[in-house]
């Protein structure tokens, strides 16, 4: 059995589930930023890097701790909706009428990110910690093993919901580990976020069409 290992270091350091988002984690402490700032880049990456388990769909939840040993928690669960019109039966298991609560990971990470500028002197912009995961999703990353395994055990889920396997299969297929895969819509959601903040995922053009995909989508599946 191999022994376990210890990281340690005096100036800093992050860990995620995706080399990639990690070092752009290390990137922001190196360029000044605090820890705050640096999860924001690494979970908007995730979301890019890592959509099997990360997106910008999903809740979050943050502990924020000082050097003093006070620690604040953010609970990024949203609220139920309140008109469940059209339901019956079993709740479904995947797809947009198993969405029980709004998004709030976005929020989460908009008011993480209002912490680290008011109580912890942040200074990196917005915009420049959603920059990596921006470009990551416009030009591609290298498919992991993990993601192509994950691809193909819901590769039956796909379709029922339009659009999804357009955005992660080719020709009906999980890319090749290795090969590059672009994400260019989630690229523009992206840019959105990070031109007009993290409200505009529940207010305004982007919270306009991801409602009315979700309606389309919901229509679908009660035709399917």
């Amino acid at each position: 059995m191999q022994p376990s290992l210890l990281a340690r270091s005096n100036l800093g350091m992050v860990t995620s589930p995706h080399q990639v988002a990690s070092q752009i984690g290390l990137d922001v402490l190196a360029s000044g930023g605090n820890a705050i700032e640096a999860a924001i880049a690494i979970v908007a990456s995730l979301c890019v890097t890592y959509p099997h388990f990360t997106g910008l769909g999903g809740d979050s939840f943050l502990l924020i701790g000082d050097a003093g040993g006070n620690v604040q928690t953010i609970s990024g669960i949203g609220q139920a909706a309140q008109n469940c019109a059209g339901y019956s039966g079993t709740i479904a298991v995947r797809g947009p009428r198993s969405m029980l609560t709004t998004a709030a990971t976005v929020d989460a990470l908009g008011k993480a990110f209002e912490i680290s500028r008011t109580r912890l002197g942040g200074q990196q912009s917005w915009a420049s910690l959603l920059a990596p995961a921006v470009a990551l999703a416009r030009d591609g990353f290298e498919m992991t093993k993990s993601q192509h395994f994950w691809l193909n055990f819901r590769r039956d889920d796909m379709d029922a919901l339009p659009g999804v396997a357009s955005a992660f299969l080719i020709d009906s297929h999980s890319p090749a580990v290795g090969s590059t895969l672009r994400q260019v819509r989630l690229a523009t959601t992206l840019e959105t976020l990070a031109r007009e903040g993290p409200q505009s995922f529940y207010f305004g053009d982007l919270a306009e069409r991801i409602a009315r995909d979700s309606r389309r989508y919901c229509q679908h599946q009660r035709q399917t």
